[in-house]
């Protein structure tokens, strides 16, 4: 998700939303997506995502869910996609939905998500930049030590990349999470 930072509201203006891979890995099963625009407007209206069981008898792709319908969700716009993002951090259905939706219901599915679970989901769909979704998560950017390669990605593309902090999760939003450590805010240089 990328947010308006010209006016510096944090309002979400557009997203990304990856296709599926159709080559197999240990944890994910292959698929596609097939993304129905408006004629007259080129915006996304739905995304349905098919997927292959290799396994199976005679495999095949097969529908496996469009995406405003399996979570419940009036469109694509940006706000509907943030409001899906903030309603992960207090819903485990949902956050485990979306994490094994990841993998199209691949080899490693979660059967419970604790408070780390719904903040992973929530901070994966936050934003498209690593350093933010790191951030949300309570750790640290990127650092030479911790993360040398996207540090180093990061350092030359210089400045053409302008590092943003995205709105992160409310405090109140954790209210049942007694044991989870909110990081200072931090200071960064532009």
């Amino acid at each position: 998700m990328y947010y308006d930072e010209s006016i510096s509201t944090g309002k979400p203006v557009r997203i990304n939303i990856s296709s599926g891979a159709l080559t197999t890995f240990s944890s994910a099963y292959p698929s596609f997506r097939r993304f129905i625009v408006d004629k007259e407007t080129m915006l996304p209206m739905q995304i349905e995502t098919y997927t292959l069981d290799p396994e199976a008898e005679n495999p095949e792709f097969v529908f496996n869910h469009e995406l405003t319908e399996w979570y419940g969700i009036a469109d694509l716009s940006p706000s509907s996609m943030a409001g899906l993002s903030n309603k992960f951090i207090t819903n485990s259905e949902l956050s485990m939905k979306y994490l094994n939706t990841k993998t199209q219901n691949g080899l490693e599915l979660k059967t419970e998500c604790d408070h780390t679970c719904m903040l992973e989901a929530s901070c994966e769909t936050r934003s498209s930049t690593w350093d933010d979704e790191r951030l949300c998560r309570g750790m640290a950017a990127n650092t030479w030590f911790h993360d040398p390669f996207s540090t180093l990605m990061e350092w030359s593309t210089q400045p053409w990349y302008k590092h943003h902090v995205i709105p992160r999760p409310k405090k109140e939003d954790y209210v049942s999470f007694e044991d989870y450590v909110f990081p200072e805010d931090e200071e960064f240089d532009e």
